[in-house]
């Protein structure tokens, strides 16, 4: 295969993997969340012991916060970007057809050691407040990791942390206005994708014959956020002088972590047949 095909079939991977859901995407069934293979990994001067498989998951429980830095000009908030830093928390395992959640058991730090607590950490992510007030996070921005940590205060700066995924922000993702400057909304609604980066175990995640969860998967963030009643005022405006500043936003998130498959798989197909027929017609040139 020459260069061209080798760089046309890589393209063509990357576009399929980061396009945005469509219909056509579906929730994977039944996935695992092999923590067991944590165990023997170093965390400080200490392993993980005692950490247990999560299986047939229809999805994760997480909660946890964050903080919105949200620019204001000229009185305005809109069309103005924002950035979001913070933490959620894996909870529990809501399996497929239970009607109950299993709590996560990510382990001990040692026997008899301190519980260890998994979550999700993002840090610097930018987007947009749009003029009809939703927001547009911007692909790409920022960092998000999935951390196991020895001291429970969901901050990987923090503590023994072992860092056993990371991730890339994708499209599409946004949501609701959550009271920005100037806004009236007390709560919104929040949709991430994500594109897996890197796992500590390629088996980490699973669909339900063992197969390993990784390129051509998606993982989601769904959240209902609400503004955080222990921090006062809230928001806080008190940045913004004269109309133009930072507007500061403590906000509570809880919901659900779920594993799509890409959207479109056919596309994969298509662009082989592509990719095909370029090649006939450079030997037919050549010929």
């Amino acid at each position: 295969m020459s260069i061209i095909r080798k760089t046309l079939a890589a393209a063509a991977v990357a576009a399929a993997v980061t396009a945005p859901l469509s219909a056509n995407a579906a929730l994977v069934d039944a996935w695992k969340f092999n923590l067991s293979l944590l165990n023997g990994t170093a965390i400080g001067a200490n392993v993980v012991t005692g950490a247990t498989n999560a299986s047939n998951i229809d999805h994760l429980v997480i909660n946890g916060h964050s903080t919105v830095n949200q620019t204001v000009v000229g009185g305005s908030a809109l069309g103005q970007p924002f950035t979001d830093s913070g933490a959620l928390q894996f909870i529990s395992n809501d399996p497929e057809g239970l009607g109950a959640v299993i709590p996560l058991n990510f382990g001990t730090a040692g026997v008899g050691g301190a519980s260890l607590t998994g979550y999700l950490q993002f840090s610097g992510l930018t987007g947009v407040l749009n003029n009809d007030g939703s927001i547009t996070f911007n692909p790409g921005s920022g960092s998000v990791g999935f951390f196991i940590e020895d001291d429970g205060d969901l901050n990987s700066a923090t503590g023994n942390v072992i860092t056993a995924a990371t991730y890339k922000l994708i499209a599409p993702s946004g949501g609701s206005n959550l009271d920005f400057f100037g806004g009236t909304a007390a709560n919104a609604t929040v949709d991430v994708t994500l594109e897996l980066l890197s796992t500590i175990n390629p088996n980490l995640f699973t669909d339900s014959a063992n197969n390993p969860l990784g390129l051509l998967t998606l993982h989601l963030v769904n959240v209902d956020s609400l503004l955080d009643p222990n921090f006062s005022p809230n928001p806080d405006n008190t940045g913004v002088i004269g109309g133009n500043g930072t507007s500061i936003i403590h906000v509570q998130n809880a919901g659900q972590y779920n594993i799509t498959t890409v959207p479109e798989p056919g596309s994969l197909a298509l662009a082989g047949l592509a990719l095909a027929g370029l090649g006939t017609l450079r030997r037919r040139k050549s010929a």
